[in-house]
């Protein structure tokens, strides 16, 4: 139990995708973390914060600093502002104005961070454990699994990106480059030019079909 003003606000995430909760009162923000049970509590220099959140994680964004915090273990996380980029089930993303990327994992309740020029205006992309930030010249993951970042230089042309929730295929000329967030790694295929690429959703993780003519190939995220 919490004591608030009448002017809190509540905030969750869709119906039945909601580990956590926040309740903002003023310069006060009280996050719920249901995997912990006792409310946190964090003091922010700015009335009111934005607030982003996702099956399992929360991110504050407060004057200066911005907050995440974990479902899994419940206390607040710093990391210096940035603008936010991706807040999914266990990963938030972020770029500050020296292109500087940071990334934080609700799996390890941690951030990291890795400097990509022209990240300030990427393209992002977001999967349940994973975000890809792309440029014109270079495709960047970050993995909550891993905790870490790896780029792709493109060898032609980025011309699109497949999403599925652990998986991701980028475009780069013929060639299906997919990321895998277990393993936080690029690798590619060679195609005629004209492969179909499918997300797909199973039991035991996701993937990404490449229908290439009368080829199919498979690639995993884990």
């Amino acid at each position: 139990t919490i004591a608030v003003s009448p002017a809190a606000v509540l905030t969750v995430g869709p119906p039945g995708r909601t580990w956590v909760a926040a309740v903002v009162d003023g310069t006060t923000v009280h996050a719920y973390a249901s995997f912990k049970g006792p409310w946190a509590t964090l003091t922010t220099a700015v009335s009111n914060p934005p607030i982003t959140l996702d099956k399992v994680t929360l991110l504050v964004q407060d004057s200066g600093t911005d907050y995440a915090l974990s479902a899994y273990f419940g206390d607040f996380v710093a990391a210096p502002a940035g603008t936010k980029k991706a807040v999914a089930e266990v990963v938030a993303l972020t770029v500050d104005g020296s292109d500087v990327v940071r990334g934080y994992s609700a799996l390890s309740n941690t951030w990291s961070e890795h400097t990509l020029a022209g990240a300030s205006s990427a393209q992002v992309f977001a999967g349940l454990t994973y975000a890809l930030l792309q440029t014109a010249e270079v495709t960047l993951g970050y993995s909550a699994d891993t905790r870490t970042f790896a780029e792709y230089a493109r060898t032609d042309a980025f011309t699109g990106v497949v999403t599925a929730p652990e998986a991701a295929c980028v475009r780069d000329g013929s060639l299906v480059v997919g990321f895998a967030p277990a393993l936080c790694s690029f690798d590619a295929l060679a195609t005629s030019g004209g492969a179909s690429l499918i997300p797909a959703e199973n039991r035991f993780g996701s993937f990404v079909l490449a229908v290439d003519g009368g080829d199919v190939h498979a690639f995993s995220g884990v």
